[in-house]
């Protein structure tokens, strides 16, 4: 989800910066109506980046931590162990590229 944000960032900045830069502005006298509209796209775009990393960074200490959201708040924690086995149980086991893609196994 990141990767969108900053995709559509992308975009928005490299649309803008080929229409007014380079002294083609000429070129893109009808795009100026589209100029809000990038703006807009970009803060937009920066805000959600911005929720998406803080989420991402909330699920990341959680594992480190071996804390749920509720232990958290309650002030206790589970059992110390390593991250990898903490990332392991969470993920269901052992890395694969079911992590990327949580698609239940084909029946045959």
């Amino acid at each position: 989800l990141t990767l969108d944000c900053l995709g559509i960032a992308a975009l928005a900045l490299c649309s803008a910066l080929a229409c007014y830069g380079g002294g083609r502005r000429a070129a893109c006298r009808d795009a100026g109506a589209f100029l809000p509209s990038l703006v807009i796209l970009g803060i937009l775009s920066f805000f959600s980046c911005r929720f998406t990393v803080s989420l991402l960074a909330e699920q990341e200490e959680a594992l480190r931590l071996n804390r749920t959201g509720i232990e958290r708040l309650q002030h206790t924690a589970g059992e110390a162990q390593s991250f990898s086995r903490t990332l392991r149980e969470a993920m269901g086991g052992p890395p694969s590229w079911r992590w990327v893609l949580p698609v239940p196994p084909a029946q045959s």
